[in-house]
């Protein structure tokens, strides 16, 4: 039994750097692609380069593939309808389903595959003691704190939520439900969109603590935390975000400790770095990634 770690790459390489770090040495290998297109359909071309020093030790590991934009053709092969006015889900659809067929090349029907967004980071410690709980058939959603802009601002209320919402939780309150967890066999019943979505509770668990959700977050160079939001607004998936009131607030926004994304439901609060939040990484390199931190 390996132990697959999956997502979809933009652009955010410190983000993909501090995963990495974090999980190597639980996971067997890192499977992600990355689109030649921002969700929003600007030409970005392809970040990741496997010479890149930073990723060097992990070379063995990794299993890189480069999409293409797709055309209608190949759209209707994964089911995907081609609407103008969602081009942006439509592509981010594609590109997270076609990962699928780069499984389909390495996994076994008992192999571990845990999927999330980049910036969805498991918890390590769960990683590493499967042995303990882990069942073939079971999927099991990584509850994670939820942080934006920063690796250490902390949103409070959890009225943010995922697609799939928080279930079964008790004092600790709602929390992010971003990566997933189950045998390649299960996998295969569903895509990798679908496993983003609220699945039927029969045989899904939860797991607290289950990592991070570090939202507008990465970059793909050392940058502010303005230009990281604004850069995530102009590629993201949920263009309604890209709008003038939205881009015109957002200095102000981040100077007040408010939603850079306009979610004033929300609330925020500054976390220190100390074991009981943070991955051992991370702490071992506060400075490296000062940079990230509020």
């Amino acid at each position: 039994m390996k132990v697959f770690d999956v997502f979809l790459f933009g652009y955010e390489l410190d983000l993909l750097e501090i995963r990495m770090n974090i999980l190597d040495p639980y996971v067997d290998y890192f499977v992600f692609s990355e689109g030649g297109k921002t969700f929003s359909g600007d030409d970005k071309g392809f970040v990741f380069k496997k010479t890149d020093k930073r990723f060097k030790k992990f070379k063995d590991k990794i299993i890189y593939t480069k999409i293409e934009e797709p055309t209608q053709d190949q759209l209707q092969a994964k089911g995907i309808e081609y609407n103008v006015k969602r081009e942006s889900f439509m592509r981010d659809t594609f590109y997270k389903d076609s990962i699928m067929d780069v499984l389909k090349e390495h996994c076994s029907d008992e192999d571990v595959v845990v999927w999330s967004d980049l910036d969805e980071v498991p918890n390590p410690e769960v990683l590493e003691n499967l042995s303990d709980f882990y069942k073939p058939g079971t999927v099991y959603n990584f509850a994670q704190d939820n942080y934006q802009a920063a690796l250490n601002w902390f949103e409070t209320t959890g009225t943010i939520t995922s697609q799939t919402l928080d279930f079964s939780y008790e004092e600790e309150g709602p929390r992010w439900i971003g990566t997933k967890m189950c045998d390649f066999a299960t996998l295969k019943k569903y895509t990798l969109t679908q496993m983003r979505q609220e699945l039927p509770r029969e045989n899904n668990l939860r797991i607290h603590p289950g990592g991070w959700h570090w939202s507008t977050v990465g970059c793909e160079c050392e940058c502010t935390m303005y230009e990281r939001v604004m850069k995530k607004i102009k590629s993201s998936a949920h263009t309604e975000l890209n709008n003038e009131r939205l881009i015109g607030e957002l200095e102000q926004r981040l100077k007040d400790g408010r939603s850079p994304l306009g979610q004033d439901n929300a609330a925020y609060c500054i976390t220190h770095f100390d074991e009981d939040r943070f991955p051992q990484y991370l702490l071992d390199n506060k400075e490296k990634y000062s940079y990230l931190i509020k």
